[in-house]
């Protein structure tokens, strides 16, 4: 996921039921940020970013 530098400053990786599964704190020269699925089932995500404003965005894993 792409992103402005120095807008968020926290990730989370979220299940469809609210759980809080990975969560990172971002540094203010990111402006990209991975997280490893591979653990996780095939199914739909969510990955909020906060800070100067919030975004969230879906993940499908299959």
């Amino acid at each position: 996921m792409n992103f402005e530098k120095d807008f968020y400053t926290t990730a989370k990786l979220i299940d469809l039921q609210g759980k809080i599964l990975q969560k990172r704190n971002i540094s203010i020269a990111d402006t990209q940020l991975t997280f490893d699925l591979k653990s996780l089932d095939a199914g739909n995500y969510l990955i909020q970013l906060e800070g100067k404003g919030t975004n969230v965005q879906k993940v499908v894993k299959e």
